[in-house]
């Protein structure tokens, strides 16, 4: 279980709930040194549901109290999952945690400072943000997102190229084909298909083996944190449709101008 000292105000300043019992009290001498509150998921490493860990002793020296069982929150990575947590008042002080108004951040920072430095004016004043603080812990992970969007991006713009250039090689080898058809009376939207028509099986079964592929990478990733965000499908179906769109527009357009061209033109053509 992870000990963790702390002042009267801590729940109040960060909005932790407290789910049974009460919060830690200046007015109850008790609560000095005698009182612990643990988290949600301490009195079920226990064995107990947040009520009946109310007024449990814990043994030790001194002899503990839980007066309280507090929501379970995160105080670490989301990279680690959430541990038993007892919380008693701090006997001396380390870090001290303020929450301010940013309407006035700086003016607020200097009568910080100002007031740290006629407590305290052998220690140098420095702080952080929270938010500054959570930011580094994922830094990594947003690392590799810029990464892996950079290399997606590229992975698209070649697929696109190769989508074009294959296509362009399909329409050049069939022109002869094409110019037959045209005389024996095919129109525009029968070469159309004719050309498109494989095309679309290849990308049909690509994206059968890439939809279970990355929904299984993208699983393995999240296992990397204590909570999962739900994938959803729609996107899967999203991402399908667009290749399709921009399969047919490609093929669509050299088709086109294939079909449309002059048979006689395309016959002579060696």
């Amino acid at each position: 279980m992870v000990l963790t000292p702390l002042d009267y105000d801590f729940l109040s300043t960060y909005d932790i709930k407290v789910v049974a019992g009460r919060g830690l009290l200046r007015e109850v001498k008790a609560d000095d040194s005698l009182s612990v509150l643990i988290n949600e998921t301490g009195a079920k490493d226990f064995g107990w549901t947040p009520q009946q860990a109310v007024g449990r002793r814990i043994v030790g020296r001194p002899e503990r109290k839980i007066i309280g069982v507090v929501k379970d929150f995160n105080y670490a990575s989301l990279h680690r999952g959430i541990e038993p947590l007892l919380m008693q008042v701090a006997r001396g002080v380390s870090r001290l945690s303020i929450k301010i108004d940013p309407a006035d951040l700086q003016g607020t920072l200097q009568r910080v400072e100002k007031k740290w430095n006629q407590l305290v004016p052998h220690l140098p004043f420095d702080y952080s943000f929270l938010d500054v603080d959570f930011d580094r812990q994922y830094k990594a992970d947003q690392q590799l997102g810029k990464v892996a969007t950079v290399f997606t991006g590229l992975a698209i713009f070649i697929g696109c190229l190769g989508l074009l250039g294959l296509t362009s090689f399909a329409v050049e080898r069939r022109v002869k084909e094409i110019g037959i058809r045209k005389v024996l009376g095919a129109t525009v939207g029968n070469v159309v298909v004719l050309i498109g028509r494989e095309f679309v099986i290849l990308i049909a079964i690509a994206l059968v083996v890439a939809i279970p592929l990355t929904w299984y990478l993208i699983q393995r990733w999240e296992f990397n944190f204590t909570l999962q965000a739900v994938i959803n499908p729609l996107w899967f179906v999203v991402a399908g449709l667009s290749v399709f769109t921009f399969a047919w527009i490609t093929i669509g357009y050299l088709s086109f101008r294939a079909a449309t061209a002059n048979p006689a033109t395309a016959l002579r053509t060696e």
